[in-house]
């Protein structure tokens, strides 16, 4: 059996109500008026850093109707994202941080995104992606 590498990975990232990182997991913007500029709050666990080196999040949201919301670079270093969310053990070192898009313009109606992270490293290295998703819909309550 191989052993498994777990150097550099994004071991989960999901959309919060919160800047802070400290909120719960959203997968629906509810709206009141569309078209509506939001910002959205990505918490972010990245595992098998190196706390000396300096990393890249690639960041791309894609709405259903193909038309690209948020293509962004976050750049971080190790010793940023360790200094407060940082566990160790067993030699992987594990941090968290928030990422806050850029603000962007939903449309009106049911709507499905797709959100892409990518993690390079300094010298443009891809070594791990992922996705997860969310929709925005007009405020059922107010209907």
């Amino acid at each position: 059996m191989k052993k498994p590498n777990f150097l550099n990975k994004i071991a989960t990232f999901y959309p919060t109500n919160s800047k802070n990182g400290n909120g719960s997991p959203i997968f629906y913007i509810n709206y009141d008026n569309a078209p509506l500029t939001i910002e959205l709050y990505l918490n972010c666990v990245l595992a098998g850093l190196t706390p000396e080196k300096s990393y890249i999040v690639h960041l791309n949201i894609l709405s259903d109707d193909g038309t690209t919301k948020v293509d962004t670079d976050n750049y971080i270093t190790g010793q940023d994202m360790f200094e407060g969310n940082y566990i160790k053990e067993e030699n992987i070192n594990t941090g968290s941080f928030t990422i806050t898009t850029p603000k962007f313009i939903v449309n009106p109606g049911i709507h499905y995104y797709n959100v892409s992270l990518i993690l390079k490293d300094s010298d443009g290295n891809i070594w791990d992606n992922g996705s997860t998703w969310f929709l925005t819909r007009p405020d059922q309550e107010k209907e």
